[in-house]
C-alpha cells in the first residue's frame, strides 16, 4: 500500500491525503512523457511512438465500453 493510500484517525480528527483531481495530477510521468514525445516529433522531426494499429485497436476497445455501456452487454472484440 503506497503511502499516500493511508489515512489517520486520531483525536484531532480523520486525516487523508489531497486527492488528485486533475490528469496531470493523476498522470504527471505519462503526462509529461507524452508532452516530450509530441515536442520531439514537432521540432526535432522525430517518428512519433505510438503506431497507427495502436490507435486503432484503442478507439475499437473505447467503442466496445461504450456500446457495452448504453446496450448493458458484453462486447467481444474481434482478436485479429
Amino acid at each position: 500500500i503506497s503511502e499516500d493510500a493511508s489515512e489517520l484517525s486520531n483525536e484531532f480528527g480523520t486525516h487523508r491525503p489531497k486527492w488528485a483531481h486533475s490528469f496531470p495530477q493523476r498522470f504527471e510521468m505519462a503526462f509529461g512523457q507524452e508532452l516530450d514525445a509530441f515536442a520531439d516529433t514537432l521540432l526535432l522531426g522525430k517518428e512519433w511512438p505510438v503506431k497507427e494499429k495502436d490507435c486503432v485497436a484503442v478507439q475499437k476497445v473505447c467503442d466496445a465500453a461504450l456500446e457495452s455501456c448504453v446496450n448493458g452487454n458484453v462486447v467481444y472484440l474481434d482478436t485479429q
